[in-house]
């Protein structure tokens, strides 16, 4: 269900001993950034793709240093289940979950998947003994949120502005979404 993107004969042995890395949304814009800096820290990394023939995303990705030595790329959609989740988290020390749709204006849908599969990392997470951290990233949803200036430069001084109504209405979709997603315990241990 995954790949490696080497020879096995031209690995190292002590690659094999590296912590492994798992990075949702590898492809994109940031997590690309975050396989190659693991990957010029010596971690291996195993990076989450929809699809492992879209070779346009994942050249890339291949063309890093120690790409094709130490990155593992590993099918899977923030819509599948928690258990091919686990499957990909299998021998995982770390999480980087970047992936998320990430439309300029979020929809009811996007903040669902975004949501779903949230959990679905998380719930996997719990699930595998041998993940020790999970960080979440953000998305640009963050910060372009409310603005009436929708020109404007965002940079990292510019945060959504909770005042807007817009905002408000969909802080509390998310919070409803949340909390149904949450009601009933989803992770035994």
């Amino acid at each position: 269900h995954y790949i490696v993107m080497s020879d096995e004969r031209s690995c190292a042995m002590e690659d094999d001993q590296l912590p492994l890395v798992l990075v949702t949304g590898a492809t994109g814009f940031v997590g690309t950034h975050c396989v190659r800096e693991l990957l010029e820290q010596n971690y291996r990394v195993r990076g989450t793709v929809r699809d492992k023939k879209a070779f346009r995303k994942i050249t890339p990705l291949l063309r890093l240093p120690n790409g094709r030595d130490r990155l593992e790329l590993y099918e899977i959609d923030l819509h599948d289940a928690k258990e091919k989740w686990i499957e990909a988290l299998e021998g995982v020390s770390f999480v980087l979950h970047v992936a998320s749709p990430v439309p300029v204006e979020p929809t009811e849908d996007t903040i669902k998947t975004a949501l779903a599969g949230t959990m679905a990392v998380l719930e996997a997470a719990a699930a595998v003994q041998s993940v020790r951290k999970v960080v979440l990233t953000s998305s640009c949803t963050a910060v372009n949120d409310g603005h009436p200036n929708r020109n404007r430069v965002f940079d990292e001084t510019v945060w959504t502005d909770m005042s807007s109504p817009h905002v408000r209405i969909r802080i509390c979709f998310l919070y409803h979404s949340l909390w149904r997603s949450t009601s009933e315990p989803r992770c035994k241990n």
